[in-house]
């Protein structure tokens, strides 16, 4: 186990959540398109589901990317716990956040080792699966649920659009490897999913997301 990690996550009588706004959710760079607001819709409709959720454990941090996701879980949903992990280390030299959200290097591949069972409450995996074999989605996604306590959510490119990446930024693990991201890139998950915008377009996307309690 990655035992600050461990202990980052850990909290202790958290603030009461205030209502959401939709509108909040919209403001959101993570939601750039009309298309998007469908995910947007799709959080509000949920968000009694996170009302007692307040750590996040983010997959990957891309390349100096700025850190949309866990603003809108921080800003919007109230999470106070945010930390991140990163494969490519030259990824976490880089990062200019790290101050605001903290980053570990751990590989998704393992990560029955980086946290015990039910040891945060929301797994976000944004921009991820199509970065590994289709089996090992399987084995991640099931290794995932026993330290999540309340979801998984996973997001990808709904097609072959950018089905021609490599690795770049001599990073290898930029490579896409499960081609044409469907539903049925999720066979044998319990994930629901919701498609975006149309299938091998450009902004086409795909949420997949799981409340386990």
């Amino acid at each position: 186990m990655i035992n600050d990690l461990v202990e980052y996550l850990q909290y202790e009588s958290p603030p009461k959540k205030h209502n959401i706004i939709l509108n909040d959710i919209y403001k959101s760079p993570i939601i750039d398109t009309e298309h998007m607001k469908k995910i947007a819709d799709l959080l509000f409709t949920n968000q009694n589901k996170m009302i007692n959720s307040y750590s996040l454990l983010n997959i990957g941090i891309g390349y100096n990317l700025a850190p949309n996701w866990q603003n809108l879980f921080r800003d919007v949903f109230q999470y106070t716990k945010i930390a991140n992990i990163e494969v490519w280390m030259p990824y976490i030299h880089y990062w200019q956040y790290q101050n605001k959200f903290p980053v570990w290097y751990a590989d998704v591949r393992s990560i029955n080792t980086i946290l015990p069972e039910k040891s945060v409450d929301t797994v976000l995996w944004a921009q991820g699966p199509e970065h590994v074999e289709q089996h090992e989605i399987l084995s991640i996604y099931n290794e995932m649920k026993k330290i999540a306590r309340h979801s998984i959510m996973f997001v990808t490119p709904w097609g072959k659009y950018y089905d021609y990446q490599e690795e770049w930024n001599n990073n290898p693990f930029e490579k896409h490897i499960t081609k044409n991201m469907d539903v049925d890139s999720y066979l044998g998950t319990n994930l629901q999913t919701l498609t975006v915008s149309t299938k091998d377009q450009p902004d086409a996307a795909m949420f997949a997301y799981e409340f386990l309690t």
